[in-house]
């Protein structure tokens, strides 16, 4: 199940342990960094994310949330 599921199936409560985990292990697979929330989010394409989100993203999903509620 995608984390895009999990992100709305509240019931579900993922561990967090494990979810770290699996991002570790698929980082260090991949050869690059653990990306941090201040990594994410300083990024210089943020405004061009933020302002494109809807349009990358409405035909994927059922509903696309807002980008700040996403980004809390």
């Amino acid at each position: 199940m995608g984390f895009r599921r999990l992100y709305r199936r509240l019931d579900l409560q993922p561990d967090r342990a494990v979810v770290r985990s699996t991002l570790v292990r698929k980082c260090e697979f991949k050869g690059i960094a653990v990306p941090t929330y201040a990594a994410l989010t300083d990024r210089p394409e943020r405004a061009a994310i933020e302002e494109e989100w809807e349009q990358m993203l409405a035909h994927q999903l059922p509903t696309c949330p807002p980008f700040a509620e996403f980004r809390q």
